[in-house]
């Protein structure tokens, strides 16, 4: 199950698989099945949404780099 947080408000501090990630209103995070993932602080006002979506095996497009 893939998970997608909806930042609403506030700010956090997560880690997906040791990787830590600043989030802000506005911004999205997706963590995909067997990712490893914590919020490690929030503001007083953070709020996030959290939408369940199915894995679909090859639903990934790799694009070429633009250099």
């Amino acid at each position: 199950m893939n998970e997608v947080y909806l930042v609403a408000r506030g700010h956090s501090l997560a880690e997906v698989d040791g990787k830590r990630i600043r989030l802000q209103a506005g911004d999205m995070l997706v963590v995909e099945p067997g990712e490893r993932h914590t919020f490690i602080e929030s503001s007083h006002d953070y709020l996030h949404f959290v939408v369940q979506a199915p894995f679909t095996p090859g639903d990934k497009v790799s694009e070429p780099s633009s250099s």
